[in-house]
């Protein structure tokens, strides 16, 4: 029987050795590594054979204490070794073994060449997530083989720092090069943590002081073109969120909050008195810090002498945990001046996301790539929805993590496409392939519903166990599921089987009743969505408003059968019922509320997961009438609603634009994919609000763009973000009336910004627009952006999403000139994933489709993972439009015929999933071409 997947959880056993130990010697030069490595280990049972992963690499050299022999096979990537003595249980066993190492540009895992400053040496750094170590040298490569470390660099001595995990033991000379020894052998790490980078950075410090007064340093290692304003901004980002985690997680968290925040900002105002040289306002700000801290437990303190985080401007991941050095894209590691706001959430989100990994994930780790959601669910919990609502708002965060599930192309979206996959994957080809919306997100909701199901206090504390039961070892999904309910003696074993072990989401019928004379309501829930015998277990939020838009229940239930029903007394009226509040469950709802409803709630319903959702209904049910009667434009109330929204000053300052950013599809699965159709329904929204509005729209844009805010850096940073998302909302509806003057405002923003996000919406208005000189900006952006990587990405990323006609020949210039270069992933994602996102142009012309073609064969044998997110856009492809099907199934035919299952396994497969998840497809393609064989 052939395998849909390469693996599969039966190829990760337990282990045969235990207590690992490596010493490792790198001896680095221009084109290869010199690897000598002694790995000692303990016996768990009596063999005569041990298996070692070493893949990519040359061995040379095999010894032992005892008498061998060895083979590598490099079809299995295995080193094997047979002992001619049988080598008893509990014995210790050392294996030495010499090999070499050629680094590559484009295979981003293991070691690889990375951006060289001028005039350096080859900048090298390392990968190990998830099987990178094997192509260092032969070893335990699995996120169970947890072992100690002692790793000696040598290398040229131009370089400025040679860097891997631990603690520095010695510094010298050896053969003329320069010689660094570091030692982590007190904390057991998995391999995949493991890392050792040789460059030329710039080297920022900065002391970091908990409120307890136990010191570290942070440190940043950048690249050429770092600042010193925005690389101590970063660091300032950086000990922001290093002093959350500490004084807001542990088991007590959500007590004392007051007094938290409290020691939270005299902590940084003791750094600053002490800074200032003011020693005895310093000294009362110690005294106060350690009066506020009697009785607050605190959370994850660092053990560790530096925090490092280290620039690299090639990887397929935006950052990565390796045990006190933390790899950041450098393009979202500092707050450069040309940072877009939207990637200023993201950058506060990683550098706190990737440090609480030393906690979740590096002392505590999955036991194998199965239970990788478990190392990502409770991290990004933790910082995406907890830390991002201190740092903004409990409101905007929640707000920005629901819009990315319910998004065209979000979460739900992959949840149920052809490469969707459960949490606790049945296989997988790479796992790479586990890095997704399914992990990031649905796993986050996941963990959040566990805590609105156990509550909080006991959530917490249960967490805080799991952390201290598991430290320094791995834990598996059941581990984590054990621990739960013994601490808080509440079951979840079923609620988590559904959540983990299938793909999808509740979809929630709902029906409501109202006996005006007994001022009685009843709800009555149906939920679909689930394999037999297995439905979700979810918590329910719901509220009841009534004809005046005032709130007059509110109520959270648990929800453990198919079926339930909820009766709510005293109801004297009913204007709406408002449903899975805050998005209480990852899910939908299907209620028949009328117009009238929705209209009250989004005027009236103080939450705002329910108001943005009833938007998106009112809205989503214009469209389907729109594209059913194809007249492709809505009813005039949406212009006024939108706009009303819009120029709402109180809810606009509290949340920006994100709130009217209604995802641009329907729900329906077919018409979902009438692109064009879909694009016609917005420019004409826009262009009716513009011509209606212009007037408004202008006072509102000018009196946005003179606004002011004071405050403190991430404080008042996250004020700006939202008034300029109101700003360039208004010029873009503006842009819609295509006027001489629309235009000049748009070119005096560009000309005139003093941001990069103002700059570069102006850029992409520009770019679209009929102005006659359009081209000679984009020329002129073009040339400003060569040598500027941040805005380079920004450049590459607009020019190949945009609406502009001559769209698909820019982006071939761009791909042929001299400047673009296809093995750097921030080049492949901004211009072709960007392009392949952009649906209009990519699938919906022939040139469009087969430019699609040629990129996607030539990126697959240069990196599967950017390659599977532009294969992404077939996640529906069963149900995308019937006289485009058999053209499509030719593509991806076409595509996988140039690739193989040994070279390239993630893509191949995901080819073969795709297509047999569309049978449609393939009745089409077979009608018009010819009997189909994979």
């Amino acid at each position: 029987m052939e395998r849909k997947y390469k693996y599969y959880p039966e190829d990760f056993p337990e282990l045969k050795v235990k207590d690992i130990h490596y010493g490792l010697v790198f001896d680095v030069y221009d084109e290869h590594t010199d690897v000598n490595t002694k790995i000692s280990f303990i016996t768990k049972e009596e063999t005569s054979q041990i298996e070692l992963d070493a893949k990519k690499i040359e061995i040379s050299e095999v010894m032992s204490e005892n008498e061998l022999t060895w083979k590598h096979d490099k079809k299995k990537n295995k080193l094997i070794i047979n002992f001619k003595k049988s080598v008893g249980k509990d014995k210790a066993v050392t294996i030495q073994t010499k090999n070499t190492i050629k680094p590559t540009k484009n295979d981003l895992e293991g070691m690889y060449y990375d951006k060289t400053p001028s005039g350096a040496p080859p900048q090298m750094i390392t990968q190990c997530q998830q099987w990178g170590f094997q192509k260092l040298t032969p070893s335990f490569d699995s996120m169970n083989g947890k072992a100690t470390y002692k790793t000696k660099i040598i290398a040229d001595k131009r370089y400025t720092h040679l860097i891997s995990n631990g603690n520095i033991a010695q510094e010298g000379e050896e053969n003329g090069k320069k010689t660094i020894t570091y030692v982590n052998e007190d904390v057991p790490m998995a391999p995949y943590l493991f890392f050792l980078g040789v460059g030329t950075w710039k080297e920022t410090n900065r002391e970091l002081e908990y409120a307890n007064g136990k010191k570290f340093n942070l440190q940043m290692l950048t690249l050429e073109n770092a600042t010193t304003d925005a690389t101590n901004k970063s660091l300032e980002i950086l000990a922001f969120g290093v002093q959350w985690i500490n004084i807001f997680t542990g088991a007590k968290r959500h007590k004392d909050i007051a007094k938290r925040k409290e020691i939270f900002d005299l902590c940084f105002l003791r750094d600053k008195l002490k800074a200032q040289g003011k020693e005895k306002e310093f000294q009362e700000a110690q005294s106060e810090l350690v009066k506020l801290s009697k009785g607050v437990v605190f959370g994850y303190e660092y053990s560790g002498d530096v925090y490092r985080e280290i620039a690299m401007q090639n990887s397929n991941f935006g950052g990565m945990e390796n045990v006190g050095n933390t790899t950041i894209t450098a393009n979202r590691m500092l707050p450069f001046k040309e940072m877009s706001d939207r990637v200023f959430s993201y950058l506060l989100n990683v550098k706190t996301h990737e440090f609480y990994h030393n906690l979740n994930g590096s002392e505590v780790s999955s036991y194998s790539p199965f239970d990788l959601w478990l190392n990502e669910a409770i991290t990004e919990y933790t910082t995406g929805e907890e830390f991002i609502s201190f740092a903004s708002s409990i409101e905007d965060a929640r707000l920005d993590n629901v819009s990315r599930i319910v998004m065209r192309g979000g979460t739900f979206d992959e949840d149920t496409g052809a490469l969707g996959h459960k949490m606790r994957p049945e296989g997988f080809n790479m796992p790479d392939e586990l890095i997704t919306g399914i992990t990031y997100s649905k796993g986050p909701e996941f963990i959040r519903m566990v805590k609105l199901v156990i509550g909080e206090d006991k959530f917490y504390s249960a967490l805080q166990k799991y952390h201290e039961k598991y430290s320094n070892s791995n834990a598996k999904t059941q581990d984590w599921i054990n621990t739960m309910e013994k601490e808080t003696g509440i079951s979840i074993s079923k609620m988590a089987d559904a959540w983990l072990n299938q793909t999808g989401y509740p979809i929630v019928k709902i029906n409501t009743k109202f006996d005006e004379e007994n001022k009685k309501a009843t709800i009555e829930i149906e939920q679909t969505g689930f394999e037999k015998d297995k439905h979700w277990e979810f918590p329910f939020s719901y509220a009841i408003f009534d004809k005046e838009g005032n709130k007059v229940f509110e109520n959270i239930e648990i929800v453990k059968d198919q079926k339930a029903t909820f009766i709510v007394d005293n109801v004297k009226s009913i204007g709406f019922f408002s449903f899975n509040r805050e998005l209480s469950f990852y899910g939908k709802i299907e209620y028949g509320a009328t117009e009238n409803e929705l209209l009250l709630q989004i005027e009236n319903d103080d939450d705002v997961i329910a108001k943005y959702l009833a938007l998106y209904s009112v809205i989503e049910k214009e469209r389907m009438v729109a594209l059913k009667e194809k007249n492709f434009a809505v009813d005039e109330k949406v212009v006024d609603i939108y706009y009303k929204l819009l120029s709402n000053e109180d809810l606009m300052e509290k949340l920006g634009t994100e709130i009217i950013s209604i995802p641009g599809g329907v729900e329906d699965k077919y018409l979902r994919h009438y692109y064009e159709e879909l694009y016609t329904i917005g420019k004409d929204l826009r262009k009716r609000i513009a011509t209606k509005y212009e007037k408004e729209l202008l006072d509102i844009y000018k009196k946005t763009n003179d606004k002011k805010f004071e405050g403190e850096y991430v404080e008042k940073s996250f004020k700006e973000i939202k008034n300029r998302s109101v700003k360039n909302s208004c010029l873009g509806i503006l842009s819609e009336l295509e006027t001489n003057k629309v235009n000049d405002l748009i070119l005096k923003q560009y000309r005139g910004a003093d941001n990069q996000t103002d700059k570069l919406v102006a850029f992409a208005l520009y770019n679209d627009s009929n102005a006659k000189n359009r081209l000679d900006i984009l020329e002129e952006f073009e040339k400003e952006s060569i040598g500027n990587p941040v805005q380079w990405e920004q450049f590459l990323s607009l020019v190949s999403r945009g609406d502009a006609k001559d769209t698909l020949a820019q982006v071939k210039r761009i791909k042929a000139s001299n400047t673009f270069n296809i093995t750097q992933s921030n080049d492949q994602r901004a211009l072709l994933m960007g392009f392949a996102m952009n649906k209009r142009k990519s699938l919906l012309t022939k040139e469009g489709l087969e430019f699609f073609k040629e990129t996607t064969i030539e990126l697959a044998k240069l990196n599967e993972y950017t390659t599977n997110h532009l294969l992404s856009v077939f996640e529906e492809l069963e149900y995308m439009k019937e006289e485009e099907l058999a053209d499509y199934v030719k593509v991806l035919i076409e595509v996988r015929k140039e690739l193989s299952f040994e070279e390239q396994p993630s893509v191949y497969n995901n080819i073969k999933r795709t297509l047999d998840s569309a049978p449609r497809a393939i009745k089409a393609y077979e009608e018009k071409y010819e009997k189909l064989k994979l």
